[in-house]
């Protein structure tokens, strides 16, 4: 098994758990190279008929917090490698898959992703994103020196939802975490994401980054971090297990910077650049498209880098061979449908 999806709930919407979890059936990935956990913790509703639906392994526990289900997950998982959604995340069609290839093909340790945002039909990310915006391969070290720099500016830095992690490094990162205030603590559900990502970084010996498509997150723009003691906590935490090396001093001017950022403002989202409210409607049909018999047209402009892309990934893949007209014309034998639509440029 190569990967392991976790997904963790508590008391959501029918709705976005079933449309996320059709998300995963439906992406590229093949169905012998990854299985799909969810961790229930503690709903007070029942979700039988869509579990069935979609048969994932699923685990209902005591409500703990989301924290301890993500803790638990990562024990059960039986992959290689692990990732995380939930309900609230959408990913494009071949996020998983270029998020593991890279891993794997890098001999990576964790491999991270673009992430974007859905507020009703736009769509948008974050121009400012250093993520978004560069390839990255670190090594080493300097992977912990580019969390701690750009943990603020950055929600691609932070978050689970846009990482594959190599199983080794999640365990250690899990035992580290479990020994601080905020295992024991329920209310750092969204800090201790925050702290695991922080540990795996701090563990790992290569990190690297692909163009990946997106995991759009379902948000409310205007949303805002209220200031509270847990943020300070955590980076208490960090600040007292930084490793003693030539980076030290460093590492500590750029967590007390980010520090005073999070504690003296509310953190709401940067700059956007939108990509068009028919982005996700597209890469839902070209998936669409993939799992049918027939043959498939795509017509598209070669500055709209997604399409490109997922062509890309699909004939490296399959060993489908393409032509590529001057009218910028991609056929795919054995499937025929056409799509007119073209994706707006990114930025």
């Amino acid at each position: 098994m190569k990967l392991s999806l976790i997904m963790t709930v508590c008391d959501v919407c029918e709705k976005k758990l079933d449309s996320a979890l059709k998300a995963v059936r439906d992406s590229y990935l093949k169905n012998d190279e990854y299985e799909l956990i969810v961790i229930d913790d503690g709903s007070t509703g029942n979700y039988d008929e869509i579990i069935k639906k979609y048969s994932p392994v699923y685990v209902k526990t005591p409500h703990r917090g989301n924290l301890s289900a993500v803790l638990y997950g990562i024990l059960i998982a039986k992959g290689d490698y692990i990732a995380f959604t939930n309900p609230l995340v959408q990913p494009t069609f071949t996020y998983y898959k270029t998020m593991l290839d890279g891993i794997i093909d890098n001999g990576a340790d964790i491999s991270i992703g673009e992430i974007a945002y859905s507020e009703g039909e736009a769509k948008y990310v974050n121009k400012l994103d250093p993520v978004t915006n560069n390839e990255i391969s670190v090594e080493n070290e300097h992977i912990l020196r580019f969390f701690v720099r750009d943990m603020i500016e950055s929600e691609s830095i932070t978050t689970l939802y846009n990482k594959i992690f190599k199983k080794e490094t999640l365990l250690l990162a899990k035992n580290e975490l479990e020994k601080t205030d905020a295992f024991a603590n329920k209310s750092f559900d969204v800090y201790g994401e925050m702290l695991l990502c922080y540990y795996a970084a701090k563990n790992a010996k290569k990190m690297v980054k692909s163009h990946t498509g997106y995991c759009f997150f379902d948000i409310d723009s205007k949303q805002t971090i209220e200031n509270d003691e847990e943020k300070s906590a955590t980076f208490d935490i960090i600040l007292n297990s930084l490793p003693e090396n030539e980076h030290t001093a460093e590492l500590k001017k750029n967590v007390e910077f980010n520090r005073g950022i999070y504690i003296k403002n509310n953190i709401g989202f940067c700059k956007k650049a939108y990509l068009g409210n028919n982005f996700f409607e597209i890469d839902r049909e070209i998936a669409r498209f993939y799992k049918s018999d027939a043959k498939v047209n795509l017509i598209y402009d070669k500055k709209d880098a997604y399409v490109s892309e997922i062509i890309a990934l699909i004939v490296k893949n399959d060993g489908k061979e393409i032509s590529d007209s001057a009218q910028k014309l991609v056929v795919i034998p054995k499937r025929k449908i056409s799509l007119i639509q073209k994706i707006k440029s990114v930025f």
